[in-house]
């Protein structure tokens, strides 16, 4: 008898599983954010809902772009980087947040992850029209503006300050993680709980997928 009870249990929770895949259908959507492809995948049971919050979460990364890439004029990075070695200058708490963290995993990695490349990363222009292989001499004239150290945070007054004029600022290394988490936190707090977050190659995942 208690042989034949665990089975009925088990049919029934194969039955329920199945019943709540059937219920919720996936949801894609791609589009082009930081100099790169993103897609989105959720697992919804109503239509109109799963649009709207992809909707939100590509809303979400275009605000941050408007923050913290140092190629839009008018974000937080690129003021930073126009005051270097003239003044601090006022940042939002995610913009310190993640700056802080940042400063974190180059001393941990003793400066071999620098926010403070983005003098090298100019030279390259990755992904810009004048994309090319810098020579030796013009790597080393600006190698002395790379040095995570030459970065003043005041958490106090909420400021940063690149010490050395012709510093640059880049969060190439770090920003698309910290988004991909960031989205994850708004699946989670809305009852999202199965998709795929792919931010050209940097990938979070929440829960699995509905079938197992």
């Amino acid at each position: 008898m208690k042989k034949n009870f665990c089975c009925l249990l088990i049919i029934t929770a194969l039955i329920f599983t199945g019943c709540n895949s059937v219920e919720l259908e996936k949801y894609t959507d791609m589009n082009y954010f930081l100099g790169t492809i993103i897609n989105l995948t959720i697992y919804h049971k109503d239509k109109d809902e799963a649009e709207q919050h992809l909707e939100n979460m590509f809303q979400i990364i275009d605000d941050m772009e408007n923050v913290l890439s140092k190629n839009i004029d008018t974000s937080e990075i690129a003021e930073i980087n126009k005051n270097a070695g003239i003044k601090p200058v006022e940042v939002s708490e995610e913009t310190l947040e993640l700056i802080i963290k940042s400063q974190e995993y180059a001393v941990i990695s003793e400066g071999k992850f620098d926010i403070t490349i983005g003098p090298l990363v100019n030279l390259w222009d990755i992904g810009g029209e004048n994309a090319r292989v810098p020579s030796d001499n013009e790597i080393d004239e600006v190698l002395p503006l790379v040095n995570y150290e030459y970065l003043n945070i005041n958490e106090d007054e909420n400021t940063v300050m690149l010490m050395k004029e012709n510093m640059e600022i880049d969060l190439g290394g770090i920003a698309k993680g910290y988004l991909a988490d960031l989205l994850a936190e708004y699946m989670v707090e809305n009852n999202i709980n199965h998709g795929i977050i792919n931010l050209g190659g940097n990938i979070v995942t929440v829960g699995g997928k509905p079938d197992n």
